[in-house]
């Protein structure tokens, strides 16, 4: 089951909403297990509907990490050094089978010139962000950092299906308050509205802008095989844009479903494309995974504490196993080190005191470069990614302005040509993919996040501009469902991850 599907928006989680409100309605607080329970029920039902056959994964995880918890909690010293890095190796272990043996005998194949043959390891949903979030429990426990709770408080705030399957990471000095909270689960009616003004937005980021990039996308890196610059350069920007949305929409979803249980998870996202550097971009992407590896790798490796040459080390170090963690592939390893590079070249000018660009320059140079970093990300294969980058200098059959032949050494081979004359030239999908991508173009740059939109009419305590905000939910949400009838299922991309 995935958030932009008739079966969660228009059962499961109203179903779970109205069994969550029964419940704190008619029982007392003291009750509050009662609760955590039918949510890991709720948790899990959500997740067999993906694929009963790896739930048992999900439980053994569960009971595993809680067991080794509490003997680290229980012991000191060397023995308790020894539990917590078994724990770690072992959730390591698991989460390095079924993501990286693939990936790693067919490299040992190519590189040896061997032929062992293993069945394909598909991947389980969601294994790289519920073992995160139990190693953080786990180092927590090491350092007599974790909040006291119950194997049932535990296991609901590993499986609250909202977070599950792709995040945001929460940190449980930020979840299990909540749920062991007096009212707990008992929304209000701002959450209420709060939260369905966000399923609704993010559900149009995904279907609408999302799911309407993704197939011209698909056909720039995976079908056709020789781009030009402006199919090339299409493609580059459109799967910006269409991994965006799609992400954010999914966090948009999933923050809007907990609020409708009367739970707040952290801000995911905050304009990201607007950053005037990479340090900031990181600040603004994937936020809760960013603090992930600030607070258990970063810091524990010595963050900027031992000297300039140190911390660049460690900022490359963690962008790097940033892209090893997104997937087993050649393109993420080149990611994470493009991303690496670029910390440590922002954090040495920052050493050197060198002047920082202007906001505006600043903004256009950082995405530039995460539009161009993204190809090896998307493209997955050196090959797939030659073949991006090197169309973004191919003019061959591209119609540029005349000015453009005399400064660079090129025969003129048409006619300049508008960019509407070069909609016409392509077909319907494509004439769509533009204008969403311009759409989408728009939305980044000159709308604020859509919590900011919230609260702006909300607090200005206008009941018209509240109004207005429910029938535009409203409408945003019909054009989505609308939509889901017509184009075929499209699942979130960080599923794969």
């Amino acid at each position: 089951m995935v958030f932009t599907s008739f079966e969660y928006l228009l059962l499961f989680l109203p179903v779970a909403c109205l069994l969550m409100a029964c419940l704190t309605r008619f029982t007392p607080d003291t009750w509050g297990e009662a609760r955590q329970t039918l949510i890991i029920v709720l948790s899990l039902i959500f997740y067999a509907t993906w694929k009963i056959d790896y739930l048992w994964l999900l439980l053994g995880s569960i009971i595993f990490n809680f067991s080794f918890g509490w003997l680290i909690h229980q012991n000191k010293g060397v023995s308790q050094k020894l539990i917590l890095g078994f724990a770690v190796a072992a959730n390591l272990g698991a989460l390095g089978y079924f993501k990286y043996t693939n990936f790693i005998v067919d490299s040992i194949n190519y590189l040896a010139g061997t032929n062992f043959l293993i069945e394909k390891i598909v991947l389980p949903l969601a294994i790289s962000f519920f073992t995160f979030q139990q190693i953080a429990w786990l180092v927590d426990q090491y350092r007599n950092d974790a909040p006291k709770c119950t194997f049932i408080a535990y296991s609901s705030a590993v499986t609250f299906f909202p977070h599950l399957i792709a995040g945001p990471i929460v940190h449980y000095h930020d979840l299990l308050p909540q749920f062991q909270a007096k009212n707990a689960f008992k929304a209000s009616a701002e959450q209420t509205l709060n939260g369905l003004f966000l399923i609704s937005f993010g559900v149009f980021k995904k279907i609408v802008i999302a799911d309407t990039l993704a197939p011209t996308v698909t056909q720039f890196f995976d079908k056709t095989e020789v781009l030009n610059a402006y199919q090339a350069w299409l493609g580059t920007f459109g799967y910006t844009m269409q991994l965006y949305f799609d992400f954010s929409g999914y966090c948009d979803i999933a923050i809007g479903s907990a609020l409708l249980l009367g739970i707040t998870l952290p801000l995911n996202f905050d304009l990201p494309y607007k950053s005037r550097n990479i340090q900031e971009f990181w600040q603004k992407w994937h936020i809760t995974l960013g603090d992930f590896f600030a607070r258990y790798l970063y810091i524990p490796l010595g963050g900027s504490r031992k000297g300039n040459t140190r911390t660049l080390v460690n900022l490359f170090v963690v962008m790097f196993l940033s892209g090893i963690w997104h997937g087993a592939g050649v393109g993420f390893i080149i990611w994470g080190t493009l991303h690496g590079l670029a910390m440590v070249i922002h954090r040495a000018g920052r050493f050197l005191n060198l002047k920082t660009l202007p906001k505006g320059l600043g903004v256009f140079v950082t995405f530039m470069f995460i539009s161009l970093a993204w190809i090896p990300f998307r493209a997955e294969s050196w090959e797939k990614t030659e073949k991006v980058i090197g169309g973004l200098f191919n003019l061959e059959g591209v119609p540029v302005p005349s000015f453009i032949y005399r400064i660079l050494p090129i025969e003129p081979e048409q006619e300049a040509l508008s960019f509407v004359k070069i909609l016409e030239m392509e077909h319907d999908d494509f004439r769509v993919f533009a204008i969403t991508l311009i759409f989408a173009f728009l939305i980044v740059f000159l709308v604020p996040r859509c919590q900011v939109i919230y609260d702006r009419v909300i607090n200005k305590g206008n009941s018209w501009k509240a109004y207005g905000l429910i029938i535009l939910s409203a409408f945003l949400l019909f054009i989505s469902l609308v939509k889901m009838v017509v184009v075929p299922y499209s699942e979130f991309i960080y599923f794969n991850f």
